[in-house]
């Protein structure tokens, strides 16, 4: 076997890619264990080399926050380098459905992935999918992948919350995954297959399921269903989860209640469970993978249960919700020499009246989750305009009440990286300048993120 270097690779013999976008050591041993034994390529995109030379040339020029992540454009341009040739592919790191990101890359779309997969060739010749994150293998998310791996009949992954990097429950079930592969590909009793499964899985914590040849397994549930028979329960789901969609996510999205501070100790905890349990049956994903959900429902569906499903939340709108107070916590730390700049500026000021405390509050960084009402009474109210701001800082405030209304009062266009127990020190929009070029790196960055066209997206 041989390693082959992440970015500077151009060996079209590669048999297992691994795309490390955790920086999740334990799991890339043991699949570079199992290339050993399987007698195959091995190749790490990004490898530590590459990180450690990266790190060390934005210290040389004296880069202000250095970063060893790498763009999605980076991670890209290694994917089509490496050429065809790759049969098993492992992708490593959190996924909201259509973006993933970790510790060793930004945000990526799943979209941008796919054509570097494409561009590549490894659409063809690609067998075996790993996908370690979380939800990766809900029965929607295994179908989004079939037309793009028409060749790929074994994708396993995470039904349920997958293990973090640090749990040796991650390393383990991959490692049990990539042994049994030969063995569960050959049998032919999809019983046989789900009870393989199981003992892969090993424990109830993190659940493994996903396709193999022509079924659908979810160890958790002892679930075994046919490709075909997507359409089956998802008009029951469809009606049920859109009266449950008025009382349990409405009030929190609309601002009728406060947000949780612990959303997953809420009862959005479950009703995203179950929206996760069923993502087949939503219009959610690429424009392409809509229309094909649309063509397949609508043979079955009446207009009812279309319009019903449409007003489902998909997964990704939903996990931003639940986890709003740690996109407060990163918003709060990404801009906060632009709050301490403000704060410094109404010191010269006249007290804030009542009309104009929300706008205070946005620009100083002085709101909790509860307050997220406050992001879409901005766009609509004029409040902001009667601050009686000097002009120089009223255009700079303005700019600045857009991009907060754009990022935190529509959460389709929070990054997803935002969602992270832990702070981020990544923005949409680098404001490392001093306070007098301040405008002019606002202004950009509501074009720079914008919200999907379609009210139902997931990003």
């Amino acid at each position: 076997m041989t390693a082959v270097s992440a970015c500077t690779a151009d060996s079209a013999s590669a048999k297992i890619l691994f795309l490390n976008l955790n920086d999740a050591e334990p799991e890339i041993q043991v699949a570079r264990a199992e290339a050993l034994r399987r007698g195959e390529e091995f190749v790490v995109i990004p490898d530590s080399d590459f990180i450690r030379r990266k790190t060390e040339s934005l210290k040389k020029m004296n880069a202000v926050t250095p970063s060893s992540k790498l763009s999605s454009q980076e991670i890209q341009d290694a994917v089509v380098r490496l050429g065809k040739g790759a049969t098993t592919v492992i992708i490593s790191g959190h996924s909201d459905g259509t973006e993933y990101h970790g510790d060793t890359v930004e945000t990526i779309l799943r979209q941008d992935l796919v054509r570097a997969f494409k561009k590549a060739g490894m659409d063809s010749s690609i067998q075996s999918i790993y996908l370690w994150g979380c939800y990766t293998a809900s029965h929607g998310a295994v179908r989004s992948w079939d037309t793009i791996f028409p060749n790929a009949h074994y994708l396993i992954g995470y039904t349920t919350a997958g293990a973090p990097k640090n749990d040796r429950e991650g390393p383990r079930q991959l490692a049990g995954a990539l042994r049994a592969e030969e063995k569960i590909r050959s049998e032919s009793d999809s019983k046989q297959i789900l009870a393989d499964l199981k003992l892969v899985n090993q424990g109830d914590r993190h659940s493994l399921g996903g396709r193999v040849n022509d079924h659908y397994y979810c160890v958790q549930r002892g679930l075994i269903t046919g490709l075909d028979e997507i359409k089956e329960g998802c008009r029951d789901f469809a009606h049920s989860m859109a009266a449950e969609k008025y009382d349990l996510y409405d009030p929190y999205f609309s601002g009728q209640l406060p947000i949780p501070e612990d959303g997953l100790k809420s009862p959005l905890r479950a009703f995203y469970q179950n929206v996760q349990d069923h993502s087949q049956c939503l219009l959610c994903g690429s424009e392409e993978e809509q229309e094909k959900v649309l063509k397949e429902m609508q043979s079955s569906f009446n207009q009812k249960d279309l319009e019903a499903l449409s007003q489902i939340p998909c997964p990704g709108v939903l996990i931003r919700l639940i986890k709003f107070s740690h996109i407060v916590n990163n918003y709060r730390k990404v801009y906060a020499r632009e709050f301490d700049f403000y704060r410094k500026e109404f010191k010269k000021l006249p007290p804030a009246s009542p009309e104009n405390a929300a706008c205070r509050k946005i620009l100083t960084g002085e709101y909790g989750p509860s307050d997220r009402k406050l992001f879409e009474d901005l766009a609509r109210d004029s409040v902001c305009n009667d601050m009686n701001l000097p002009a120089e800082l009223a255009d700079l405030a303005a700019s600045s009440i857009r991009r907060a209304e754009t990022l935190l009062g529509n959460l389709r266009s929070v990054p997803f990286s935002w969602i992270a127990d832990a702070p981020t020190d990544q923005a949409p929009e680098s404001l490392m300048n001093s306070p007098e070029e301040l405008s002019l790196s606002l202004a950009p960055i509501t074009a720079v993120i914008l919200p999907p066209s379609r009210p139902g997206g997931t990003n």
